[in-house]
C-alpha cells in the first residue's frame, strides 16, 4: 500500500529566489552572447585588415600572398625582422631587374654564383631567396659572403639574410599549409573588397558627422551671442548671470538631445554594417 506525504507551507520566498536566479541567468547569458559577438566582430575586422595588408604588400613585392606569408614565417623562425625582410625583398627585385642589362654588381654576383637570370625570374620570391642564400654560402668564401649578399639584397639586409636557410623556408611552407594560414586568390579578393567597403563606410560616417557639425554651428553661434549680450547688459557680473546660464542650459540641452539622437542613429548603422 503506497503512502503519499503532502507538506503545506508558504513557499513564496522560495519562488522569488528561483525567479531571481532565473532572471540573473538570463541576464548574464545575454551579456555573454553579446560579448562573444563583439569579440567575433573584432577578430573578423582584425583578420580583414591583416589579410588585406598582406595582399597589397605581396603585390608591391611582385609575389603571391601565400609566398610572402611563407617568407614572413621563415624570417620569424630565423630571427629576421619584418622590416629587414621587406627591404631585402624589395632590393632583390630591383637589383635583379637592373641586372637584366647584363652589367652591374648584381649581375656579376649572379654570374659568380653560377645562376642565370632567366632561371631566377621563373622562381617565386621564396625560391629565389632560398637559392641565392644557399649558393652564397656554398660558393663564396666566408670572408666575402656579406659583400656578395649586399650586391643582391642590399647592405642594410645582407647580414640578416645570412640567417635565412632552406630549412627555415621549408618549415615555414609546411606550417602555412598545415595551419591553413594562406587563402585562395578568390578569398583574398573578397577580403580586399570587404575592407574597401568598410573604408568607404568610415568615409561616409566622417562626412555625416561633419555635415551635422556644420548644421549645428549656427545654433551654437547663436547661443554664444546670447551669452555675450547677456553678460554685456549686466556689466558682466550684475545679476543676469542666471539668465545667461539658463539660456546656455536650454540651448545646450536641446543640442545635446538632438545630437545624441543623430549619434545613436549613425552608430547604430555603423555597428550594423561592421557586424555583417
Amino acid at each position: 500500500m503506497a503512502m503519499t506525504v503532502k507538506i503545506n507551507g508558504d513557499d513564496s520566498d522560495l519562488k522569488k529566489k528561483l525567479d531571481g536566479a532565473a532572471s540573473s541567468i538570463t541576464k548574464w547569458g545575454a551579456a555573454a552572447v553579446a560579448a562573444a559577438g563583439a569579440a567575433a566582430i573584432a577578430l573578423t575586422k582584425s583578420g580583414l585588415d591583416s589579410a588585406d595588408a598582406l595582399v597589397k604588400q605581396s603585390r608591391a613585392l611582385n609575389t603571391s600572398a601565400k609566398d610572402l606569408l611563407t617568407l614572413q614565417r621563415a624570417a620569424d623562425l630565423s630571427g629576421i625582422s619584418s622590416e629587414q625582410l621587406t627591404t631585402a625583398l624589395r632590393t632583390m627585385t630591383v637589383n635583379l631587374g637592373q641586372a637584366a642589362n647584363g652589367s652591374g654588381a648584381t649581375y656579376d654576383a649572379i654570374q659568380r654564383l653560377g645562376l642565370s637570370l632567366d632561371e631566377l625570374n621563373g622562381m617565386s620570391a621564396s625560391e629565389k631567396m632560398d637559392v641565392l642564400t644557399s649558393k652564397i654560402k656554398e660558393v663564396v668564401p666566408a670572408s666575402e659572403q656579406a659583400a656578395a649578399a649586399a650586391d643582391i639584397f642590399g647592405s642594410r639586409s645582407a647580414l640578416a639574410m645570412a640567417n635565412l636557410n632552406s630549412g627555415s623556408i621549408a618549415t615555414a611552407a609546411e606550417e602555412v599549409e598545415r595551419y591553413g594560414m594562406a587563402l585562395s586568390d578568390v578569398e583574398y579578393a573578397q577580403i580586399e573588397q570587404a575592407n574597401d567597403a568598410l573604408s568607404r563606410m568610415d568615409s561616409a560616417y566622417t562626412g555625416i558627422t561633419n555635415q551635422l557639425a556644420a548644421a549645428f554651428a549656427p545654433a551654437l553661434q547663436g547661443i554664444a551671442d546670447e551669452l555675450h549680450e547677456a553678460a554685456g547688459e549686466s556689466g558682466f557680473f550684475q545679476g543676469t548671470i542666471e539668465k545667461a546660464v539658463n539660456i546656455g542650459l536650454k540651448g545646450a540641452g536641446f543640442l545635446a538631445n538632438a545630437w545624441r539622437g543623430f549619434e545613436y542613429i549613425i552608430l547604430g548603422l555603423k555597428g550594423t554594417f561592421y557586424g555583417l
